[in-house]
C-alpha cells in the first residue's frame, strides 16, 4: 500500500470541527434562548435547595449525634452516683443493723438484771430480811445470783 492511501486529506473541516461548531452554536442559541435558560435557573435553584436541605439535615444529623454523646455521658454518671449511693447505703445499713444488735444485746442484759433484782427483792421479802439487809444481801451474792446456801 502507498502513503497516501492511508491518509486523509487536510483540506476541508474535520468532523471535530464540525460537531464542536455545531455544539457551540447550539450551546449559544440555548445560552441565549430564554425558555432554556429559566429550566436552567430553575434546575440551579433545585439543586441549591436539595443542596440547602442536605446540609441541614447534615446540621441535625451532628446536633442529635451530640445530644446523644450528652445523654450517655449524663446516664453514665447517674448510674456512677447510684451506684455511690447503694454502696453508701449498705454500709450505712451493715452499721445500723450492728448497732441495733449491740443494742439488743444491752436490752437482754438490762432485762435479765432487772429480773434478777425483782428475784432478789421477792426473796427478802419472803424471807423477812427487811429492806435494811436487802442491800447488803445483794453485794453480797456471788455475781450471777446463786446463793451456795440456799
Amino acid at each position: 500500500m502507498s502513503c497516501a492511501s492511508t491518509r486523509t486529506p487536510m483540506n476541508g473541516p474535520t468532523r471535530a470541527s464540525q460537531q464542536s461548531g455545531g455544539s457551540v452554536q447550539d450551546h449559544m442559541i440555548n445560552f441565549m434562548d430564554p425558555a432554556p435558560r429559566e429550566r436552567r435557573h430553575a434546575q440551579i435553584e433545585q439543586r441549591h435547595a436539595k443542596n440547602g436541605i442536605t446540609q441541614l439535615d447534615a446540621l441535625q444529623l451532628q446536633e442529635a449525634n451530640k445530644t446523644i454523646k450528652n445523654l450517655r455521658t449524663k446516664n453514665n454518671q447517674l448510674h456512677s452516683e447510684i451506684a455511690q449511693m447503694q454502696a453508701s447505703n449498705m454500709t450505712k445499713m451493715h452499721n445500723l443493723q450492728t448497732k441495733m444488735s449491740d443494742l439488743q444485746f444491752e436490752n437482754q442484759s438490762l432485762q435479765s438484771k432487772m429480773e434478777l433484782m425483782q428475784l432478789k427483792m421477792n426473796m427478802s421479802s419472803t424471807l423477812g430480811l427487811g429492806a435494811n439487809n436487802l442491800g447488803r444481801q445483794i453485794h453480797s451474792q456471788p455475781p450471777f445470783g446463786i446463793d451456795p446456801m440456799l
